[in-house]
């Protein structure tokens, strides 16, 4: 993939300068193209791409950019306060929306995905929001969009039907059907690849030239390897319970997984206190950490552990309901405890999750309670950037990349925290 440095962000999303006066529209310029990948997942927390990533954050479209670690409003209109309608429900603002959680770059426009009452299609704007306009719809009305991933020119994706309800002393049994279809983005034409009446199916993520997805049926998982140009599924092997992600690494020829053994419990059939590696050629899985050392180090057992990144130094990963950072040094294999849980920038915060890993670093949020409230509920978020290197030391030196600006529960917040107002009705 091509790179290009995006020094000036506003070029495209607020510079009343270059867009608002000129006129010019970066949307058109062919340069937009480069925020576009090879390889875009829809199913976490926004879109990634080679230089940043776009989401919405209480009821804002940001774009992240990876070099510089800043979130700018996806907006360019001149004097524009960028307010969401939490905040002023007048608002114009090219960024607001409520209706639409998944964006993506696409051919210098900007996609959004949006459920209708006829069915679910997209929208297509500017790359700084202007002249949003809605496409025909590719899920028919009752379908549920799950999850996606674009290669290239083609959007593979997972909806979900209902087929039927059955009530029984007050408990409701739901059936699904899942569907697997392949959409091509360019002429909107599309064809299902799997459709099945069963308990769960995921996309785990993948490369450009293969996804993995699980179906369980029946509370059982099975896995499988999808070439995108055959179409073909080939059943793998994996120590899971079939809902976790998958990291493959550079190269795509092995990925990183959370899983553990099947245990006996009627609740919770695998564990997942093991961070497995599954190599594509021998198709075999490795233990990189296990539950049992993990155990050893904390001095119990890990209920669950999330995978915050690999780094050429070891693995990075959470301990719940412990709430630890560890890191397991790959030369030396032993485990010690990551401080920054402990050392964020806002008192008494408390660290959430990863929005999404790159080469360089994290990006992660952490919160405090509402304390206006006392709503331990009500949450105020701060979105946040470390280095590797900043993390692995102990430095700990975090860049705020986003302040609050609305708490959870609807309260309006300055950068420090503090309640000001009450959400716009």
């Amino acid at each position: 993939m091509v790179k290009y440095k995006w020094g000036i962000l506003c070029f495209l999303f607020i510079s009343i300068t270059l867009a608002g006066c000129s006129g010019r529209n970066p949307g058109k310029d062919e340069k937009s193209e480069k925020f576009q990948s090879d390889y875009m997942d829809l199913g976490g927390v926004g879109t990634k791409v080679d230089e940043g990533l776009f989401d919405n954050n209480n009821g804002l479209f940001y774009y992240t950019d990876f070099e510089t670690n800043t979130a700018v409003p996806i907006c360019n209109k001149p004097d524009c306060r960028h307010l969401s309608t939490r905040e002023d429900k007048n608002t114009t603002c090219n960024a607001a929306n409520d209706d639409s959680m998944t964006i993506f770059p696409y051919q210098g426009k900007l996609y959004g995905i949006e459920t209708r009452e006829d069915g679910i299609g997209f929208f297509v704007s500017e790359l700084d929001g202007s002249n949003r306009k809605s496409k025909e719809n590719f899920i028919d009305a009752g379908g549920i969009f799950d999850e996606g991933i674009i290669v290239r020119d083609k959007l593979f994706y997972l909806y979900d039907e209902t087929i039927d309800i059955v009530e029984s002393d007050g408990i409701q049994e739901v059936t699904l059907k899942w569907h697997f279809n392949v959409l091509d983005l360019k002429s909107m034409k599309q064809e299902e690849i799997l459709s099945e009446e069963t308990d769960y199916m995921g996309l785990l993520g993948g490369t450009t030239e293969y996804m993995v997805y699980s179906v369980i049926r029946e509370g059982e998982p099975s896995f499988y390897q999808f070439d995108y140009k055959t179409k073909k599924s080939e059943e793998i092997s994996l120590i899971s319970g079939g809902y976790g992600e998958i990291y493959p690494v550079s190269d795509g020829k092995s990925f990183y997984y959370i899983g553990g053994e099947k245990k006996l419990s009627k609740n919770v059939k695998y564990k997942a206190n093991t961070v497995y590696q599954y190599h594509v050629d021998t198709k075999e899985n490795e233990v990189c950490v296990s539950g049992a050392e993990i155990q050893d180090f904390i001095g119990e057992d890990a209920e669950l552990i999330l995978l915050y990144g690999v780094v050429d130094e070891g693995i990075v990963f959470w301990a719940h309901p412990q709430n630890r950072m560890l890191f397991k040094e790959k030369e030396s294999g032993r485990l010690r405890e990551l401080s920054l849980p402990e050392n964020l920038p806002v008192e008494g915060a408390r660290l959430n999750s990863v929005v999404c890993q790159t080469e360089q670093g994290l990006y992660f949020d952490y919160y405090i309670t509402n304390q206006e409230t006392g709503d331990k509920g009500d949450w105020i978020t701060w979105y946040g950037y470390i280095s590797w290197e900043d993390l692995l030391s102990g430095k700990n030196d975090v860049k705020v990349v986003l302040y609050p600006r609305v708490s959870s529960g609807g309260d309006l917040v300055d950068k420090d925290g503090n309640v000001i107002g009450t959400e716009s009705r």
